[in-house]
């Protein structure tokens, strides 16, 4: 009660815009410390529709814009760390990182079906099929599958052997190629 006028009233006051509506709602601005609002206007008349008075109701954004941050940041698994250590201590021991790079990660309900997708992903990544790929291709397809770690599980040289069309010994030759 009997805050002093803003400039956008002082406007709407010059331009009359009481005689064309009798609110303004849910327009952002800015407190005089700098916190971000969201404004509603409401204009107060008589009986005979002469403005009377201005209410003005202003909601201080901090709270909900940072609880936006984080949620965002938690939906999109990227940034958490700024928003968790803003609202609490952090456990040393938890790895944050401060980038945000995406880690794509495939489901499986088998590790022959991780095995057989990330051969797939790899061989259709070259838009050849399997039985023209040549020798220096297989080379890097071996490579890549290395780099994902596909020869770490147990069978998975036999596996990648009948997708190359190559025996298990070609696909250990290739593993021992060097660069």
């Amino acid at each position: 009660m009997g805050g002093p006028l803003t400039d956008l009233g002082l406007k709407l006051l010059k331009d009359a815009a009481y005689d064309k509506q009798d609110f303004l709602l849910n327009y952002p601005s800015t407190a005089k410390n700098g916190k971000p609002l969201r404004s509603s206007t409401f204009f107060i008349k008589d009986s005979d529709g002469r403005l009377i008075g201005i209410l003005c109701i202003n909601i201080d954004l901090t709270a909900p814009l940072a609880a936006k941050k984080f949620i965002d940041s938690f939906i999109m698994g990227c940034g958490v760390e700024a928003s968790v250590a803003d609202s609490q201590k952090v456990s040393p021991d938890l790895p944050l990182t401060t980038e945000c790079q995406p880690t794509p990660e495939s489901f499986s309900s088998s590790i022959e079906e991780l095995i057989a997708t990330t051969i797939n992903n790899v061989i259709d990544s070259l838009n050849i099929p399997a039985e023209r790929l040549s020798p220096e291709e297989k080379i890097h397809i071996v490579k890549q599958l290395n780099d994902k770690g596909v020869f770490l599980i147990k069978g998975s040289v036999s596996e990648v052997a009948k997708y190359l069309k190559v025996s298990e010994n070609t696909v250990y030759r290739y593993l021992n190629k060097k660069d």
